[in-house]
């Protein structure tokens, strides 16, 4: 239940929906009894036809709306331009892909693991990563595989879909733009949501983080003007 809630809050209604059909494909092939139990739950029942109609409706999440405006502006101010899009979610990164389609310059590509039936194989991997620095794609829509390991090209703009919680995953993120000149990075948090807690518990990480290293690097130093001495 607190999965399919941070889907609704902080992803959509679409990725909501295809989370719903696959505990329901579950609960029929009967893998648990506790999927079963939830499914059957006629609060659930009432939750999945009504996620159902609004995604029929085409009701959307506002973030990807503002997420179309912030790509849009980017390729009509600089045509040229390299972008990764960071998402937690594979369903999430699908359904960027297809709206990013709609946006006047930008040509974007999903890029997850190889886990599931309809991963990516290692090969698969490298050929998009190449297509990229070829510019054959310029918007790579990414799971967390791209946010370390990868040869990923340095690029101009970098979009967190969601915050993350953990500072580690955030510096990784940013640090694919701004390697070899300057880059911009854009994270989109929905108000009130598990966003704002997120954002904030990586913030209050990378702070620590960094006064922990400060504290490190003066003992260190204080260590070697002692032993100098």
């Amino acid at each position: 239940i607190e999965h399919a809630l941070e889907l609704l809050e902080t992803q959509g209604i679409k990725s909501l929906l295809e989370y719903f059909k696959r505990m329901k494909e579950a609960s029929e092939k009967g893998k648990t009894k506790a999927v079963k139990r939830v499914m059957k739950d006629p609060r659930i029942e009432t939750a999945f036809i009504k996620t159902y109609e609004l995604a029929e409706s085409g009701m959307e999440h506002p973030k990807l709306n503002e997420l179309y405006k912030i790509i849009e502006r980017q390729f009509k101010d600089f045509p040229k331009s390299k972008v990764i899009v960071f998402s937690n979610y594979r369903d999430t990164v699908g359904r960027i892909v297809e709206v990013l389609r709609g946006v006047a310059g930008c040509r974007p590509v999903g890029f997850y693991g190889q886990a599931g039936e309809n991963g990516l194989s290692q090969k698969e991997q490298v050929k998009i990563l190449q297509d990229f620095r070829e510019l054959k794609y310029n918007c790579i829509v990414a799971t967390s595989v791209g946010e370390e390991g990868l040869d990923i090209p340095a690029v101009d703009l970098v979009v967190f879909y969601e915050p993350v919680p953990s500072e580690i995953r955030a510096i990784q993120r940013r640090g694919r733009t701004g390697r070899q000149k300057s880059g911009r990075v854009v994270i989109l948090i929905a108000k009130d949501t598990r966003d704002e807690a997120y954002f904030w518990v990586s913030k209050h990480k990378e702070r620590r983080m960094k006064s922990l290293l400060k504290n490190m690097k003066n003992l260190y130093n204080q260590k070697r003007i002692s032993e100098f001495n």
